[in-house]
């Protein structure tokens, strides 16, 4: 039963993609400065994340790929098979998990209900990385891409639209 729900869901084709994948902090403003996104609900900070899915050009034409990936995703979430996984991964928990965890064990919840609707999802390629991730995953992120050579001029032009406030602008290879 899972090997067809992975070739219905195309899983094979982005394993690569979502086992490298990251949570990282959303950057407040595009191209601002290096803030994370964040508001207050009752005096508690509730910090903004996105997931930063990180294909390989050899998958193919980008926008393409975008689509894909963003169709896989939302066939993902609409299946009961992930329902029935996240349940699962749930009651592994020690403790409740926390408030989110008592949300997601009841199937018709509004988290459900939010995760099931692709309206609610946003998937785009990022052209240059300060859009939005912060500076230190911005680093990480080109050090990944770029193994050894991610100090390089040419690289760091794709983590900042301005390169004066990028912390490479007078770094040395160490």
């Amino acid at each position: 039963m899972f090997p067809e729900l992975a070739n219905k869901l195309n899983l094979r084709r982005f394993q690569d993609t979502f086992m490298n994948s990251q949570i990282v902090e959303l950057r407040d403003v595009s191209h601002g400065a290096n803030k994370y996104r964040a508001s207050v609900k009752d005096s508690r900070e509730y910090k903004d994340y996105i997931i930063l899915f990180m294909v390989p050009r050899e998958k193919g034409v980008s926008s393409e790929i975008v689509n894909e990936l963003k169709s896989c995703l939302y066939n993902i979430f609409d299946s009961e098979h992930f329902f029935i996984l996240m349940e699962t991964y749930f009651s592994t928990l020690p403790g409740e998990g926390g408030k989110i965890s008592l949300h997601l064990k009841k199937k018709d919840s509004e988290s459900w209900n939010i995760l099931k609707n692709a309206e609610h999802y946003s998937t785009n390629a990022i052209p240059l990385l300060d859009a939005k991730l912060l500076d230190t995953d911005i680093e990480k992120t080109l050090e990944r891409m770029f193994p050894g050579e991610s100090f390089k001029d040419g690289y760091q032009r794709l983590g900042w639209k301005d390169r004066v406030s990028s912390p490479f602008i007078k770094r040395e290879k160490y």
